[in-house]
């Protein structure tokens, strides 16, 4: 058995959405998250990542805008990691210092949380390459990432061979569309991995290298994860914001059907936002009345359920 895990998720900070039928505005709330030392951060990452999925890196992979409204969450993420790696390397010396470790090779720096943070503009690069750009961009630190390896036994025994070194976690604003997109890209970037360490009837041609992933992986292979990404993703856009996800397209392009296969259906994203706006200022206030009723806690202070 083989896994590799990822999050997806809005900006572990303190932010909200301003917005009329016309217009929509992110406001960061600045005074809340310094108050807190960043706390929501820090609390997240540490139970969230790091404690559950018991590993000591994690790279944030943030598709904000730089510009607008959306560089301004994007700058408070950023200096909310800051923050928190620079604790976490003060709890390592501090820690090292106690137990009189005096040896320096031996403190690589590999055995303390470190978070990574890349910015990724879709809107940077023109929209029908950006699959294959973040690819290009990722592939490199792919070729070091490992498996989460099980070997099943007799009876109900299991052991785990090898454990995944590394969370990779996606956001955009409402991580819904440029985050169900790349993380499309990460997934082919794993199959075609472990197609290479462990899967030769994934593959296509030898003559390929799997760092390319998709003149490497068989088509079928390539059209269902182009199916289970497109249906995910509407999937969490539906649940979120009463549509089908956006940019569904920049997927389904790399979808090349054959006879006993049906087609991908995807709806217009103008008409997605259209109705995502009406959504948000009409009806979001009494389905948030309903999630509290059924949660029975405006608070949220104990968690009911995890949505991954």
């Amino acid at each position: 058995y083989f896994s590799h895990a990822w999050r997806r998720g809005s900006p572990p900070i303190f932010w909200g959405t301003d917005a009329t039928l016309f217009t929509t505005k992110n406001i960061v709330n600045k005074e809340r998250n310094e108050m807190s030392s960043y706390g929501k951060t820090h609390f997240y990452f540490l139970q969230d990542i790091f404690v559950r999925f018991d590993v000591k890196k994690c790279h944030v992979i943030s598709l904000l805008k730089n510009d607008g409204s959306e560089k301004d969450i994007n700058d408070a993420y950023e200096e909310s990691v800051t923050k928190l790696n620079l604790n976490f390397q003060q709890f390592h010396s501090r820690m090292n210092e106690n137990e009189n470790d005096d040896d320096d090779d031996d403190d690589n720096g590999d055995d303390f949380f470190k978070i990574v943070f890349t910015r990724f503009n879709f809107d940077e690069i023109e929209s029908d390459h950006v699959i294959n750009h973040f690819i290009r961009q990722m592939i490199d630190e792919i070729q070091s990432i490992q498996f989460t390896q099980i070997d099943f036994n007799e009876g109900e025994n299991f052991e785990c061979k090898k454990h995944q070194n590394i969370i990779y976690r996606f956001n955009c604003a409402d991580s819904l569309d440029r985050t169900n997109v790349t993380s499309f890209a990460l997934g082919v970037m794993l199959t075609s991995k472990y197609a290479n360490d462990h899967a030769p009837s994934f593959r296509k041609s030898s003559s390929s290298s799997w760092t390319d992933p998709f003149n490497y992986l068989h088509s079928s292979v390539i059209n269902f994860l182009c199916k289970i990404f497109t249906k995910s993703g509407d999937i969490a856009s539906k649940m979120y914001a009463n549509t089908s996800a956006n940019r569904s397209y920049l997927i389904k392009n790399f979808f090349i059907p054959d006879k006993n296969d049906d087609d991908i259906e995807i709806n217009n994203d103008v008409v997605n936002i259209v109705w995502r706006q009406i959504n948000s200022v009409i009806f979001d206030k009494k389905r948030q009345e309903m999630i509290f009723e059924w949660l029975n806690s405006e608070s949220f202070r104990r968690k009911r359920f995890i949505l991954d």
